[in-house]
């Protein structure tokens, strides 16, 4: 399968928005009630995904099984709101379970830190989980190979018992 990687524009909002939730959910859900929690965050932790505006601000990639195909991956940045010139945000980074391995991930990864030049690059990622699931312990090994580190942590609790750990990494260019 040829896979191609280019911008993506604000026609594929929609597109894009249905993988990235798709598989974040699948991703990040292993225990009742984390599904629902996630989904009710879904606006706030994705603006550029609800919102054509921020968007419009950032710079986004996909990759697809062929130029307009199947999407297989994506990443985007956008600048932070209140300090525009200091932060980026890496976010919308996701790949599909059936090109994991194949450098897809790697590469969008390396367009997105090849495309700062100053500043800070930031993104938030999931860890650890209350029922001792790893939660996207691969994405969090290519941050920290690619120069990212941990700078806060906080638990969200979902339900009754049930936590995971929301993490903050950075990387200065």
């Amino acid at each position: 399968m040829a896979i191609t990687i280019g911008p993506a524009a604000e026609d594929d909002l929609g597109p894009l928005r249905d993988f990235h939730v798709s598989n974040h959910l699948d991703e990040t859900c292993h225990c009742p009630g984390e599904r629902e929690h996630q989904i009710g965050d879904l606006k706030d932790d994705f603006p550029q995904l609800y919102s054509a505006e921020v968007f419009r601000r950032g710079s986004f990639r996909v990759a697809t099984a062929e130029p307009g195909g199947k999407i297989l991956g994506c990443v985007g940045l956008v600048p932070d709101e209140e300090e525009p010139d200091e932060v980026t945000w890496l976010n919308t980074f996701s790949v599909s379970r059936e090109v994991r391995g194949r450098g897809v991930g790697s590469e969008l990864l390396r367009w997105a830190l090849g495309a700062v030049e100053t500043g800070r690059v930031r993104l938030v990622t999931l860890g650890g989980h209350s029922e001792g699931k790893d939660v996207m312990g691969v994405a969090r090994s290519m941050y920290e190979k690619s120069g990212f580190a941990l700078y806060k942590k906080s638990t969200v609790k979902y339900g009754d018992s049930t936590t995971i750990d929301v993490l903050y990494y950075e990387k200065i260019m």
